[in-house]
């Protein structure tokens, strides 16, 4: 599977309350395993795993968007040093 072909989709609607991921990408696989959700089914096409789709409640689902007027968090405490002269 070339580049180009690999792709994530999520879908949910309110009313179930649950996230469905289909995954070409082996980093959102890592991250969602990370987080401790088991895959529920995994495609394979010639001997080779090619997708994994994995079922999250909508609850404990984050993408990482951010509200256009929600401001940004301030930088960690000592993040930036200052250059001393």
């Amino acid at each position: 599977m070339r580049k180009a072909e690999k792709e994530t989709t999520f879908r949910f609607d309110s009313d179930e309350k649950i996230v469905h991921i289909y995954s070409c990408h082996p980093r959102v696989w890592r991250r969602a395993e990370q987080k401790g959700f088991k895959p529920v089914r995994v495609h394979v096409m010639s001997g080779r795993e090619i997708a994994r789709q994995y079922r999250i409640p909508l609850a404990c689902f984050r993408y990482g968007f951010r509200a256009l007027d929600r401001p940004r968090r301030p930088a960690p405490r000592g993040a930036f040093k200052r250059k001393r002269v």
